[in-house]
């Protein structure tokens, strides 16, 4: 699609710091695919993320693949998973030949729902892996539901794809979780992932699973089936370079947030969305609710408007490629989906241009019935 020059995109990423100057000192290494901007990479984030061992990949779902794999999950396997997520967390598990299992959402945060989880474990059914997702950037109920995990027991894994930079109050820290650094992402390394731990013995699993199976106590021998899932040198490099301006684009974001906040906290039509105590969301997508019935007049107005809105998720029960999995009490997800709206988030948004997408919702939705 061609896009005009006052197009407003809905999420771009921008340059901060020193892209340019690393990636043209990993390309001019001699290193575009292998090299020492992985590492640098690595370390650097798990120095930000608070946790022993990072292994960069290729994307975000290698990392929720590889993780997978590392905790043993094979076919046959039920995996928990959220019904309102990006289809990719259930990809994942599709890969490693296990079933996902949808979990309803709760109607606060969108996040999965607790409740449904504890009912289904309840029920005496058997499930090995409970994956949770961060969606839009906002935490799941992390304490709550780590502690479902270890009283059955099951394993647990985080997506964190999009909630980097988020942070909780009394947050219990990682044990096993994933991130992405695609295009659209808090901050890109023009696609790519990793998968965070605290766990040694998983950590190196994943990095022999991540590089082909390659066994580095057996120099030239593959020890287990594995995967071309490196990150390249360049990736990393632009990925370094992103990260090294963390702090600034999420300041960025959150002013972002609080604009639309005072923007359409009087428009009575919209709902925005809550936080609760002790979070700090990333606002990776600042997402609304609008009336039942108006998407589709809001789509095309933002059309027309040259602003690139975008709908939730479609909710993976409501996906061909998924409806063959099981189901449990599947309602808020799909209330939200036909109601929410995903407006520009973009760090290098400017205030002129959010006035545009604001003052697009209040001459579609003012008195609104």
């Amino acid at each position: 699609m061609y896009l005009k020059d006052n197009f407003i995109l809905s999420h771009h990423p921008e340059v901060w710091g020193k892209e340019i100057e690393y990636v043209t000192e990993a390309i001019r290494s001699g290193w575009p695919a292998n090299g020492p901007f992985v590492e640098r990479f690595e370390d650097a984030l798990a120095e930000r993320l608070r946790c022993r061992h990072v292994i960069a990949v290729s994307s975000g779902t290698a990392a929720l693949h590889l993780a997978l794999l590392a905790l043993g999950v094979e076919l046959g396997n039920q995996v928990l998973v959220p019904d309102l997520t990006f289809a990719a967390t259930a990809n994942a598990v599709c890969l490693c030949g296990a079933w996902p299992i949808f979990i309803d959402v709760e109607s606060e945060h969108w996040q999965m729902d607790p409740e449904r989880v504890e009912e289904f474990l309840e029920s005496g059914t058997t499930a090995l892996t409970l994956l949770p997702v961060d969606l839009l950037g906002y935490p799941c109920q992390r304490s709550r539901l780590r502690q479902l995990a270890a009283g059955y027991p099951m394993h647990y894994l985080e997506d964190r794809a999009e909630s980097l930079g988020t942070e909780v109050e009394g947050d219990p820290g990682i044990t096993l979780a994933c991130y992405s650094f695609n295009g659209n992402k808090i901050i890109t390394a023009g696609g790519g992932g990793a998968v965070a731990t605290d766990d040694p013995e998983k950590a190196a699993l994943i990095r022999i699973l991540r590089d082909q199976g390659k066994d580095p106590s057996d120099p030239g021998g593959h020890s287990v089936v594995g995967y071309n899932y490196r990150m390249p040198n360049m990736m990393a490099a632009l990925g370094l370079a992103q990260l090294e301006h963390l702090d600034e684009i999420l300041l960025k974001k959150r002013q972002i947030a609080n604009y639309y906040h005072q923007g359409l906290e009087e428009l009575e039509a919209v709902e925005l969305p809550k936080i609760a105590p002790g979070v700090l969301p990333n606002w990776w997508l600042y997402t609304v609710l609008v009336p039942e019935g108006a998407m589709g007049r809001l789509l095309k107005a933002f059309e027309e408007a040259q602003i690139e809105v975008r709908r939730m998720f479609r909710p993976l029960s409501t996906l061909k490629s998924f409806n063959n999995f099981a189901t449990i009490r599947i309602v808020e997800s799909h209330k939200i989906y036909a109601r929410a709206l995903c407006l520009p988030s973009g760090p290098g948004l400017c205030y002129m241009d959010q006035d545009r997408v604001v003052e697009v919702l209040w001459r579609e939705l003012t008195g609104w019935m």
